[in-house]
């Protein structure tokens, strides 16, 4: 090929409007659908209608379009809700809402678990400990309360998707009669259970209120 084609091919591909958010929503519905597997360059640029070398113009590989599209589908998450209220609710509040993100997407966990060195929220983090730390948070445990608060939200959101079409009760109701008692008779929903979890882990690492 010569230069001048090289070079106008090039062209053409740089040109090929693509839209970032656009295929960050697009990856998001894949995985919503379909599974993350369902995300490859491949599929991305039909849905997008482009060629896939204009989308390797813009991403280096998929990784880094699952690290995109978890931060738009987790955008504003971190810093949810009323700043002015006590920290520990506004810290619950921000952790419920995290998981009830991740049950949408569980796929996205393993992404997440690498969202420091991916940079996903890393902006959003840093005005949280500003946050924290304006309302007299020691700083020693503010890291500490992320940590553990987010590995509790993403196991939370893993172990609901792998669940999710097991019927346990009736699964043990025969050969297992202690785990079908306790099973049916469950007086928390799964939302009230992780709350009071996730406040047990903020007390727990903070002290009493």
């Amino acid at each position: 090929m010569s230069q001048y084609k090289r070079e106008d091919r090039f062209q053409r591909i740089k040109s090929q409007v693509i839209s970032p958010r656009e295929t960050a929503e697009v990856a998001l519905e894949l995985i919503r659908n379909e599974g993350v597997e369902a995300v490859t360059i491949r599929r991305l640029a039909f849905e997008l209608d482009v060629k896939s070398a204009s989308l390797y113009y813009h991403f280096r590989n998929k990784d880094e379009i699952l690290a995109l599209a978890a931060t738009v589908a987790l955008a504003g998450i971190r810093g949810a809700g009323n700043p002015d209220r006590p920290w520990r609710e506004w810290l619950l509040e921000n952790t419920v809402r995290y998981r009830r993100a991740l049950l949408v997407y569980p796929d996205l966990v393993p992404t997440l678990m690498r969202r420091h060195p991916l940079h996903i929220g890393t902006e959003e983090h840093e005005r949280a400990v500003r946050l924290l730390e304006q309302q007299g948070v020691p700083p020693e445990i503010i890291m500490p309360l992320f940590d553990s608060l987010e590995s509790l939200a993403c196991g939370s959101a893993l172990y609901a998707a792998a669940g999710s079409a097991f019927d346990r009760s009736e699964a043990w109701k025969d050969d297992f009669p202690a785990m079908y008692r306790v099973s049916t008779t469950v007086g928390l929903s799964d939302d009230e259970v992780f709350e009071r979890a996730a406040r047990g882990v903020i007390d727990g690492l903070a002290g009493p209120a």
